[in-house]
């Protein structure tokens, strides 16, 4: 949370939630454990001393209370419920804890106040019974994992007063479709039902518990997916054609459909956003004559340059395009980065000792980039390009996506039809909010402030990474002789020239001059990642997907390969459509490892750079000369640098291609 935050709960309202936090997770954790004993041992313990039809009606009050309970709980109705046991006006951010106190309270009723019939009909002994009690465990390991795929924190009751706890609303994420639920739907009701099946001990109890319980997680399920779709709408009825209930085999919504030769829509595909990751899709696809729309809300593109440094894999994908080398020729090469640590030169990363012919880093300012990417689109007459229009997500089926085109300027609403559409509409994506795709993340405490200068100084065409205990400070070349400067500061600091002089000067010993600055801004890094890189007949790509630390410039980068990911497999499902739930899964999986691996780099070079104090000073030296900078690791880290150690981008296109049609994943 930034400092300049108000904050959003009082202390009355923290220690209240962690309350409430402290009793939820007592109550879960006594009613897994009773859970657990009682079918282990064929609900042969309780407390209850019912006996004949008494005891029938008893513990059949006492079965039906969960599931019918449980189910209600979770309509409108019930959510609403939820919220009215909480005072201060927090009950609708503590609802998700309260509902998973009171299931655990139903569930401790069942076990603790059971009448069981002591009748044992079979127990398992010797072998046989330690292979029950694995399946048992399993079977839990089973429900664990299905559990913390779908949020985890949500489910156990922690998400709701923890968020209060640390003064930020709960994000509640979408319907989770990685891991277990690329292979079946209901995961979680599915391990619910094998666990009433594992026991070693069998009673009338037992049977009468087990049978009632899974008609439940059957009914439960059902119920769950009529609410989802409600909610999602469309994106979760594909999920549903995609994905099967529990076994392969016949799925709730249907097969997907044989979509050979559909194509009755205005364009092939409608990409929102007109940055550098959505005009490079937009390249790749019309290179392929498909008919292409971008759509940007801007009337002109922003002079304001974040990213500049593009490396060595986005400068292949350019090669493609005949774009090399004008991106070259308009950039500055950087081939060496010099470290520092309190103005004493420690070595240097050669980034010439990578493989040819791109053995550089490549500084070209955003705004630069963007420009030569749309002349290139001029060139194409199956593109075209919409400034000042927005774009709104209106519906979607297994053929098309619909969407609302509002010209800004006059007001004009045009509806168009889409065979995909994808979002390359920023970390703030409107079409992702749309689609109501959560997104989880968090933001670094560190705080930087920027700002590019005619460069007077003697540091050429390298950059400069000057580190000490009062903060760091990176030096990056510019076209036009010009240079720019990051340094770290205290947030509380307003962005300003004068600011960036005398901190350089101070850290650096350099001289700038304020009125040759022409440009300053201030950020603090965050990280941000959404739950499925698709939805649908919706995509998401670059920012709209994933957000990254921008400290070692590996974001737009990032964005890049997208494109290429994402183009190679909208071609793919365009001549094939049977295969485009495959390859979104494979284009999911395949790019949120490269993130991963990217975002995971961004924020270690972030944590060791911005590491203050002199004993931090000292480890970072240490570490810089002792290991980073030693000739067996200088190449390693010089392609770490660059970008050229992470997984292929095509990764799983090809394979997919090949394989049978319909599983639903790669």
């Amino acid at each position: 949370m930034e400092a300049s935050e108000p904050k959003l709960y009082s202390s009355a309202q923290r220690y209240l939630a962690l309350l409430y936090g402290i009793v939820c997770h007592l109550l879960f954790s006594v009613a897994i454990g009773l859970m657990a004993w009682s079918l282990y041992h064929g609900m042969t313990s309780g407390l209850g001393e019912a006996r004949g039809a008494e005891r029938l009606l008893y513990n059949g009050i006492l079965l039906l209370q969960f599931p019918l309970l449980h189910s209600w709980l979770m309509t409108r109705r019930g959510r609403r419920l939820m919220s009215r046991p909480v005072p201060m006006g927090i009950g609708q951010e503590l609802s998700s804890t309260v509902f998973s106190s009171f299931s655990s309270l139903q569930l401790i009723l069942v076990f603790l106040a059971w009448s069981p019939s002591h009748t044992v009909w079979w127990a398992a002994e010797g072998g046989l019974r330690v292979l029950i009690s694995l399946a048992a465990i399993g079977a839990w390991l089973f429900l664990m994992k299905a559990m913390s795929e779908a949020q985890l924190s949500l489910q156990t009751g922690f998400l709701g007063w923890h968020s209060v706890w640390r003064g930020a609303r709960p994000k509640y994420r979408s319907f989770p479709q990685r891991g277990l639920y690329r292979r079946m739907r209901q995961p979680i009701y599915a391990a619910f039902a094998l666990i009433l099946w594992s026991s070693p001990v069998w009673t009338i109890d037992q049977l009468v518990l087990a049978t009632v319980w899974t008609g439940y997680c059957i009914g439960g399920a059902m119920l769950k997916e009529r609410r989802y779709c409600q909610y999602y709408g469309s994106a979760f009825k594909f999920y549903q054609q995609c994905v099967p209930f529990w076994l392969r085999g016949k799925r709730a919504g249907g097969d997907v459909p044989d979509l050979k030769g559909v194509s009755n829509w205005e364009y092939d595909v409608v990409i929102v956003g007109s940055g550098p990751v959505g005009l490079l899709l937009a390249n790749e696809l019309g290179d392929k004559d498909l008919r292409v729309l971008v759509v940007e809300r801007r009337h002109t593109h922003q002079r304001a340059s974040m990213a500049i440094g593009i490396t060595p894999p986005s400068l292949h994908i350019l090669k493609k395009h005949g774009l090399d080398r004008t991106f070259c020729n308009e950039g500055v090469l950087i081939r060496s980065a010099h470290l520092w640590e309190k103005k004493v030169f420690l070595g240097q990363i050669d980034l010439t000792a990578i493989q040819k012919p791109y053995s550089f880093i490549l500084s070209l300012p955003q705004a630069r980039t963007v420009a030569l990417l749309e002349e290139r689109l001029a060139q194409r007459k199956n593109v075209e390009i919409r400034m000042g229009w927005e774009g709104e997500f209106l519906s979607q089926d297994s053929q098309s996506a619909m969407l609302k085109l509002t010209e800004l300027s006059s007001g004009r609403v045009e509806e168009i039809r889409t065979g995909y559409l994808v979002a390359c509409d920023g970390q703030r994506s409107r079409i992702r909010e749309q689609l109501k795709m959560a997104v989880s993340g968090k933001t670094y405490s560190p705080f930087f402030m920027m700002g590019d200068f005619e460069d007077t100084s003697a540091l050429r065409s390298d950059a400069h990474l000057f580190f000490g205990p009062e903060g760091s400070v990176e030096s990056f070349p510019l076209p036009d002789a010009k240079r720019r400067w990051i340094i770290q500061t205290d947030g509380a600091c307003e962005p300003s020239a004068e600011h960036l002089v005398t901190t350089v000067r101070e850290r650096c010993g350099i001289a700038l001059h304020a009125q040759a600055c022409d440009f300053t801004s201030g950020f603090r890094p965050h990280y941000q990642l959404v739950d499925s890189y698709s939805a649908g007949r919706v995509s998401f790509c670059g920012d709209a997907a994933h957000v990254m630390s921008p400290i070692g410039g590996q974001g737009m980068n990032t964005g890049f390969a997208d494109a290429v990911h994402l183009a190679a497999a909208l071609r793919e499902s365009i001549d094939s459509p049977e295969l485009y739930p495959a390859l979104m899964a494979t284009y999911d999986r395949a790019r949120r490892r490269a993130f991963s691996i990217a975002a995971r780099r961004a924020a270690c070079a972030m944590t060791v750079g911005a590491a203050r104090g002199g004993v931090a000073s000292r480890i970072r030296r240490l570490l810089v000369c002792g290991i980073l900078l030693r000739p067996s690791t200088r190449r390693w880290l010089a392609d770490t640098f660059s970008m050229l150690t992470i997984s292929p981008i095509y990764s799983g296109i090809q394979r997919v291609a090949r394989e049978p049609v319909g599983t639903g994943e790669s």
